[in-house]
């Protein structure tokens, strides 16, 4: 896996830099949600079970993304809805504490579309330069 960006390095752009961000959710999501179940399957399952569980680890997270995306159809009535916030933000940090937002990206619902994302992250590519 590629080291990240920088931040002093990011684009000036709004689009890329939001990009970015969101391509750090699915670095943390890959590393902590989809690597961490993947570890706790038995070294004593056999290879076909260690790939249904596999899979069905990446199906959950999907799940997830299609929710935080917006595309589950999450209606109260045919007036309203019920929608999910993924928000990322940059934060200055000084001797350990959280100071200072330096900006924030809303990535779900929007951005290039977590679902739309979700291939290349499994595959651990996170648009790393």
């Amino acid at each position: 896996m590629k080291e990240p960006t920088p931040y002093g390095q990011w684009p000036q752009d709004k689009r890329s830099r939001e990009q970015i961000v969101q391509d750090w959710f699915g670095r943390d999501l890959m590393a902590h949600a989809r690597d961490l179940a993947w570890k706790k399957i038995p070294s004593t399952a056999s290879e076909e079970a260690r790939e249904l569980a596999k899979k069905a680890a990446l199906d959950a997270l999907h799940g997830v993304l299609q929710i935080l995306d917006g595309t589950t159809g999450d209606a109260i009535d045919p007036e309203r809805a019920v929608e999910f916030l993924l928000l990322g933000r940059v934060v200055q940090t000084h001797d350990g504490g959280r100071d200072e937002i330096l900006e924030e990206h809303e990535i779900g619902p929007g951005g290039e579309g977590l679902t739309n994302a979700f291939p290349r992250w499994i595959k651990d590519n996170f648009g790393d330069a």
